[in-house]
């Protein structure tokens, strides 16, 4: 029977307990609540199965599913390389946008990856200056 690791409070949780109710699928809630009876040894799974160690996590047997449903990344660049709000060389961020998701292909497990993961590059606009002046 699959198990969901989350916790009751957690909206991301509740994204995955609510099509498991609605399909009327069999399965076994494992609260990662601090406070509950089994709460830290269900976190100490999620942190082991997931990356970053996050919840929700669905476990089947050896399948386990877990998504990156929202990558966010801001990274300085060279003048020009940005596109928001409609300023700046829509092209020139297109490129640097090419450039950070192949990054993020190359560095990110391909199954936490799906149709639902949505990237943010440079969401609030240009970084050009860094470090201590920015």
């Amino acid at each position: 029977m699959p198990a969901l690791y989350g916790h009751r409070f957690s909206s991301y949780t509740w994204k995955a307990l609510i099509p498991l109710y609605a399909n009327g699928t069999a399965f076994e809630f494992r609260d990662v609540d601090p406070g509950a009876p089994d709460g830290p040894a269900n976190m100490d799974f999620v942190r082991k199965v997931h990356p970053a160690g996050k919840f929700p996590v669905l476990a089947d047997g050896d399948a386990t599913v877990i998504e990156a449903t929202a990558i966010v990344v801001s990274t300085q660049h060279a003048p020009g390389y940005f596109f928001h709000g409609g300023e700046g060389d829509e092209a020139k961020y297109l490129e640097l946008r090419k450039y950070v998701l192949g990054v993020i292909a190359d560095v990110m497990p391909a199954e936490l990856l799906t149709a639902n993961t949505v990237y943010h590059i440079n969401p609030t606009g240009s970084f050009e200056i860094g470090g201590p002046d920015g």
